[in-house]
């Protein structure tokens, strides 16, 4: 189905070839650029047959810009948006075994996508609304909507994360004369608030969440929702919890770093990413079951480490923007690229 093999510390880049992609039922990866055109209008129109909607409809052009992707089982869903004059909606798409399961439009961006308990939650901005409105949606493996709720009208991304079975959203809200209000949600899978509070403004509205509770800016709260301490290694824009731990991105004057702070706030790991790709900006981070780390950095590279901080691998792209990964169980890695999705297989 075009996946394309790792080999470990080796910089890589790869597709599988035009002529091989033609013969796959449903392209599960492929370049979309220059010569494999073809390929991409064909897997195009099988969008818009499946959703029985015409171009017209859609007022779509050739290309789709390809932003988050999330795995469950054998199941892969992406996010892809219509590169138009508008920029107003986007297709999920579901892959199953590499063939197109389904795909659903929405008349919104899609800026996050998770899958937990076998359902997907979306977060998504609707820009044809004023102020533009900030929502949280629940759709079940077959892409059928079983909830949908407004976080905001106005304010910026939402920041989204689970715990035990419950979805814990961060969002602002724009004042007047600049004021920003930050607020963080307790709801749980049913769509029901169980508590909302204002919380102090930190620059992201990123959360971290676990059994010590919710680490948002400095601050940490607990799960029902009450501030326990104000005088934390700031979080930042992108972190992730581990066992013994809190991941966080720091930045210097010339280097970038990812550094793991204890839960007493002690550093006892740190990788500078500059050392590997010449890193200056970092996009996400993620990690797997066995807590490996995984970092999009510059756009165009994905660079892993073991727990330890180890260096294991690089992947460069040659084309396009990386917007998202996704790790499976089968240790396959999917990449959500700006003009397309690309399946690798870890060995």
């Amino acid at each position: 189905m075009g996946i394309i093999n790792i080999s470990n510390g080796k910089k890589l880049s790869g597709l599988i070839d035009i002529e091989t992609a033609k013969k796959i039922d449903g392209i599960y990866s492929y370049d979309g650029m220059g010569g494999t055109s073809l390929v991409f209008k064909n897997v195009l129109s099988k969008f818009l047959e499946t959703v029985s909607y015409s171009k017209a409809d859609l007022k779509i052009s050739d290309d789709l810009m390809f932003t988050h992707v999330a795995e469950y089982d054998s199941k892969t869903i992406v996010s892809a948006s219509p590169i138009d004059d508008t920029l107003d909606k986007t297709i999920l798409i579901c892959f199953s075994e590499g063939k197109i399961e389904w795909t659903k439009i929405f008349e919104k961006i899609i800026v996050d996508i998770a899958i937990e308990s076998k359902m997907i939650f979306l977060v998504a901005k609707n820009v044809n609304t004023n102020p533009i409105q900030n929502s949280v949606s629940c759709i079940d493996l077959s892409g059928n909507i079983i909830w949908e709720k407004i976080i905001v009208n106005g304010g910026g991304n939402p920041s989204m994360k689970f715990f035990e079975g419950m979805l814990y959203i961060c969002y602002s809200i724009f004042g007047t004369k600049g004021s920003v209000t930050q607020k963080l949600r307790k709801m749980d899978f049913e769509g029901n608030i169980i508590w909302d509070i204002n919380v102090v403004y930190s620059l992201f509205s990123n959360i971290v969440v676990g059994s010590l509770g919710i680490y948002h800016g400095n601050n940490l709260y607990n799960l029902d929702g009450v501030k326990t301490s104000d005088k934390l290694i700031d979080v930042g824009d992108h972190s992730l919890l581990t066992k013994n731990g809190i991941l966080i991105i720091q930045y210097d004057f010339t280097n970038c770093y990812v550094k793991k702070i204890d839960f007493n706030q002690n550093e006892i790991m740190s990788v500078d990413i500059s050392k590997y790709v010449g890193a200056i900006f970092i996009q996400d981070i993620y990690l797997d079951k066995s807590e490996s780390l995984y970092i999009i950095t510059n756009y165009q590279h994905v660079v892993k480490f073991d727990r330890n901080g180890k260096f294991i691998w690089d992947l460069s792209v040659d084309k396009g923007i990386i917007y998202d990964l996704s790790i499976s169980d089968k240790n396959v890695i999917s990449v959500a690229i700006s003009n397309g999705i690309r399946v690798y297989n870890q060995s």
